[in-house]
């Protein structure tokens, strides 16, 4: 069985094709998975940022605040 010129070509353009389509699709899924990361990072950071306030606070109350903030830039 043997493949002359023609058919061997047109299954190289299909192959390539089928490359092409292939190529576009990760592109688009790619760009959707990394708009889905940063949405999810987001929301994320914002509940995050609230809970180191919440431990620090102790450090905000304590006794030595005033010989702290004096002695360093924590204002």
């Amino acid at each position: 069985m043997a493949v002359d010129g023609t058919d061997q070509r047109a299954l190289q353009y299909e192959q390539t094709l089928m490359y092409g389509r292939y190529t576009q699709e990760l592109g688009v899924y790619a760009k959707e998975e990394a708009a889905r990361l940063r949405e999810d990072s987001r929301h994320r950071r914002s509940v995050s940022d609230r809970s180191p306030s919440l431990k620090l606070l102790e450090y905000e109350k304590g006794r030595c605040v005033k010989c702290r903030s004096k002695s360093t830039f924590i204002r």
